[in-house]
């Protein structure tokens, strides 16, 4: 539970005395960015793992994000990692992190774009209607930092990709509802001819459902998995070429 002296902590990290407020901003969606104030801050590798991984994971003792970012390193060796982590980033941008006791966190306010691309997914997933000229901003952009390598980001990213491909499924069933045909097929393709969307590895596990895509969408709160079946050219005409899809609307 956080004291009173913890939160204190935390409003002075964000809001140093005698300073104003400095807006911070975490991106991991398409690649690593951080930007104070307007402007990119560059850190060492080892600290925007560390600043990724409480981005996506919220507050952590110290015990858990030592052995997930360095998990084949004995314990007390990960600590030190850990430590030369919180240093490097204190030392470049100290209001990033609050340290409470044992445990650590992104300071309060600290605006991260996946987190808000999780909530205006999941508001649409719940019925919340979308304007058709605006659909392309509720849908999560770009893979989970497509660059790293990290195994630690392999749920999270399947995670977003799956909530991605449910989204625009709903967008396209809510167009096809008004009669914008045109904007459903651009859903539609959109989910289908994603390039980073790819099929999850196997995993050494003896539950049979990991071993569809669809499956990892069950975490999911309130969406159950639908196969999708692709439509079958009509006998009777041609298939409609793709590539006009953007000027049905």
């Amino acid at each position: 539970m956080t004291s009173a002296s913890d939160e204190a902590g935390a409003a002075r990290a964000v809001n140093p005395p005698g300073g104003r407020h400095r807006p911070l901003s975490v991106a991991l969606s398409g690649g690593f960015r951080l930007v104070l104030d307007g402007g990119a801050v560059e850190l060492p590798f080892g600290a925007q793992r560390l600043v990724a991984l409480l981005a996506l994971r919220g507050r952590m003792g110290r015990s858990a994000p030592a052995g997930t970012l360095w998990p084949e390193t004995e314990e007390q060796r990960a600590l030190a990692r850990l430590r030369t982590a919180l240093w490097r980033v204190k030392q470049t941008v100290p209001e990033l992190i609050v340290c409470a006791g044992s445990r650590i966190d992104l300071a309060p306010g600290v605006e991260v774009d996946v987190r808000a691309q999780i909530d205006r997914s999941m508001s649409v997933l719940h019925g919340t209607a979308v304007e058709p000229g605006s659909w392309t901003s509720v849908v999560p952009d770009g893979d989970l930092l497509p660059d790293w390598e990290d195994d630690w980001l392999t749920d999270d990213r399947e995670r977003l990709r799956q909530l991605r491909l449910h989204v625009l499924e709903d967008l396209a069933e809510q167009f096809c509802a008004k009669g914008r045909f045109g904007l459903a097929v651009d859903a539609a393709l959109t989910a289908l001819l994603a390039p980073y969307v790819s099929p999850p590895q196997p995993r050494p596990q003896s539950a049979p459902a990991a071993a569809t895509p669809r499956a990892a969408s069950q975490t999911l709160p309130g969406r159950p998995p639908t196969p999708f079946h692709p439509p079958s050219p009509s006998p009777h005409r041609p298939p409609v070429p793709v590539h006009g899809a953007g000027r049905l609307v």
